[in-house]
């Protein structure tokens, strides 16, 4: 069928040019050909359009596998990333967890690490950082029950909830230093804090009895003076 398209063509071809219609593309001189070799160069030509088209095709498609293969190598990298990120989160979760599980382990009773430990919390008053402090104060209290600044510890704490107005845990507080720890050094000072909180609450009897007993007990102490100033002012 088709070297019966193409010869039905060359002799159409033939026929124009017979007939001196100029035929268009470059000219040769095909007079000398045969039929056979006419139909021969044709396929010939043909093939060539068609080779050219087919390698502009694979040209074409290396080129989508090339980009599909950039895609792909790109999109490894981002796995790869993810999958380290995923590891180093776990990895670093899993080192706060041992650290909270270490924290919570009873502490070595030393005086340097219990002074460093009621340093830290004091700290936190003066950045007037309260609620925090009672948290660490507490802390300090149950690690070092009957340690070197306990009774310290047990003052600033009944302090923090006197500033707070909850007169009762400052009682409890101030009464504990008077109570477990008659040799501390806060004791003028607890009695004078002492004194104020049943005064805030009302109990004038009890306040005067302990700013009272307080001037008898340390009559020379600045915590004497400032319960003779409160007195007067009752």
């Amino acid at each position: 069928m088709k070297k019966q398209l193409l010869l039905s063509s060359l002799i159409l071809v033939g026929t124009v040019a017979h007939a001196g219609v100029p035929v268009f593309g470059p000219r040769h001189d095909d007079t000398s050909l045969t039929l056979s070799q006419r139909v021969l160069r044709l396929e010939q030509q043909l093939a060539n359009q068609n080779q050219g088209r087919v390698l502009g095709q694979i040209d074409e498609m290396q080129q989508v596998i090339q980009q599909l293969q950039g895609k792909v190598e790109l999109q490894g990298n981002e796995i790869a990333t993810l999958e380290k990120q995923q590891k180093d989160f776990y990895a670093d979760l899993d080192q706060r967890i041992r650290q909270t599980k270490t924290s919570k382990q009873a502490p070595i009773a030393t005086k340097d690490n219990e002074q460093s430990r009621y340093q830290a919390a004091y700290n936190l008053i003066s950045d007037k950082k309260y609620s925090d402090a009672i948290v660490s104060m507490q802390r300090f209290i149950k690690d070092f029950p009957k340690g070197h600044f306990t009774a310290n510890a047990h003052y600033w704490l009944g302090e923090l909830y006197l500033a707070q107005k909850d007169y009762r845990k400052a009682e409890k507080a101030f009464g504990t230093v008077l109570t477990d720890f008659p040799k501390s050094n806060k004791r003028a000072d607890t009695m004078l804090k002492l004194g104020f909180v049943h005064l805030e609450q009302g109990n004038l009897m009890q306040g005067r009895e302990e700013l009272a007993k307080l001037q008898n007990q340390y009559p020379n102490s600045p915590a004497a003076s400032l319960a003779e100033t409160r007195l007067k002012q009752l």
